[in-house]
Parts: C-alpha cells; structure tokens; sequence
C-alpha cells in the first residue's frame, strides 16, 4: 500500500473513532474531579441540600437546592461540585451516578459567602429514556439522596471534605389522567432527540390542552415556553411553583442575549416588587448582584 493511501486509511479511522470517543466521553459519569491550579488554605464548608417533595410520580420533575457556605474564618478555594455532586441510592444499594461529565474550576469563596445552585436532577440522574442518552428517570422505588465534596490537592496536603444530611423521597407509578399525560411527556422527549421540533411542541401542547390538572403540565408548560410572555406567563399563573423560579432566570438570559442591561435590571426589579418575599424575587435579586457589565457588550 502506497504511503497516499496509508494516510488516507488512518485519516479515516481517526474521523470514525473521534465522535465514538468524544460521545462516549460525554455520557459516561465523572470518575474524579479534573484538579488544576488551587492556591491558599482549604475552606471550611457546609453543605445544605434541600428538597421540596418526599413522593414523585416517575419522570415528575425533582427539583432540588444546593447551598455552599464558608463557615471558617479564611477564604479558600475548591472545586464547585454542583449538579453532579449528588449521591443517590436505591433501598437495594444501587447507585445513581452523574451522567454527564462537567469540567471543574477552582472557585475561591470567603468567609461567610454562599453558593447556591437549584435544579431538577432528571436532568443528570438516572436511566436513560433510550439509545440518544439524553433524557434520564429514576424507576419506581424509595431513594436516599446527599450532596457531598470530597477532594483532595497536593498529594493530601489540600482536603476539602464536606457533606450535607441524608433525605429519602420514594417515586410512585402515576395512574389515570397522569399516566396519559406521562406517556405524552415521553413521547415528547423521543421527538425532541430526533431533534423533530415542531411534533415535539405539538406533544407538549397536546399534554397541556388534554390534561390541565396532571402533575406533569406545570413541567410540560416550562418546557413549551420560548418567549417572555410565555414565562411570565407561567410565573402569574403558578408563582409557587419551582418551573416559575426557573422561568426568572430565562426572562434574565433573554434580555442578557439581547444586550439589553435597562431592559434586565427592569424586569428583575418588578419581579421583586410584584412578588415580595417569595421565592421569586429572592431568584430575581440574585440575577441583580450576578450581573457583569461584559455580558452587556
């Protein structure tokens, strides 16, 4: 074989086997914390992790909180193990890891300061929804969930442990009108994979006109939701709900992606005027004090 033709094979090859590799890499759950440069003394840390429900029909939204504090006397820095920082079991033992893998960056925190984070787990938890791997679900049974960080720096020299209480929630089958609407939530993810985007929304909206009183259509109406109106929308209509602090933080990128900083710094401020002391003006304020001018540019 020529060396024209050599090259022309293992080109070939190399192009065949880097998406495998690079999907592969992407499904497969963190094995350590990707360690870099990390200076000063180890921050003392407590955890908190808060969730909202002890019972769940399967595929219902889990939202969960995770709080970071500072209570030593020093700044320190670590490595910010947020969404895939959980530990979940099953009453046999199994466990649940993290299904996609995140590049960590040391974070300095100070005395006293607070990190939070809030999502639903399903988004990183579970049994993939088939072969694409994108969406996940937890199966029928009783669970045991905890936020932890454990890192070690420096050959043992630099340890940053912490971890938070242990809370249990069970996930039942849905029945009736849930199990319909469910089922239409399914098949919106399976649509959604093939990237088939207006049968996904039509699955979606079949959900919300066909089942109103389901446990799944405040989740469905957050994942139809694509303009302003649509989130505040959703915010009037269910303030109370985890999916309207969500839709706080799409009202704040859609004017961060418009470039418009008046336009943000307004919005957020209503917010916090119409809906004092809830948890959406506390998610409000907090997109207030995270603004950067370069976001703006």
């Amino acid at each position: 074989m020529s060396n024209k033709k050599s090259l022309k094979v293992v080109f070939v090859v190399i192009l065949i086997a880097l998406p495998l590799r690079l999907w592969a890499f992407s499904v497969e759950p963190p094995r350590h914390p990707r360690i870099g440069e990390i200076k000063g003394s180890p921050p003392i840390l407590e955890l908190e992790l808060k969730s909202f429900k002890h019972q769940y029909l399967l595929r219902e939204p889990i939202w969960v909180k995770l709080k970071v504090t500072n209570i030593g006397e020093e700044a320190g820095s670590f490595y910010f193990t947020s969404v895939d920082g959980l530990k979940i079991e099953d009453s046999k033992g199994d466990e649940y890891p993290c299904r996609i893998h995140i590049d960590r960056l040391p974070i300095a925190i100070n005395p006293g300061e607070v990190l939070q984070k809030e999502f639903n787990l399903l988004m990183y938890y579970g049994l993939p929804e088939n072969k694409y791997k994108i969406h996940w679900h937890l199966p029928p049974e009783k669970y045991s969930i905890r936020y932890e960080i454990n890192q070690t720096v420096r050959s043992e020299t630099y340890r940053v442990e912490a971890r938070s209480e242990t809370y249990t929630f069970r996930i039942i089958e849905p029945k009736g009108d849930d199990l319909k609407a469910m089922n239409l939530l399914k098949e919106a993810y399976d649509l959604q994979v093939l990237k088939k985007d207006e049968s996904y929304k039509d699955k979606l909206k079949e959900l919300l006109r066909e089942y109103p009183d389901s446990r799944y259509y405040v989740y469905a109406l957050l994942m139809s939701a694509d303009s302003l109106d649509d989130w505040y929308d959703l915010i009037q209509r269910f303030p109370d709900s985890r999916e309207a602090v969500r839709a706080v933080r799409s009202i704040a990128l859609t004017f961060e992606k418009e470039k418009d900083k008046k336009g943000y710094t307004e919005a957020m401020n209503e917010l916090i005027e119409k809906y004092p002391n809830t948890d959406i003006a506390r998610e409000a304020q907090k997109q207030l004090e995270n603004i950067k001018e370069e976001d703006f540019k």
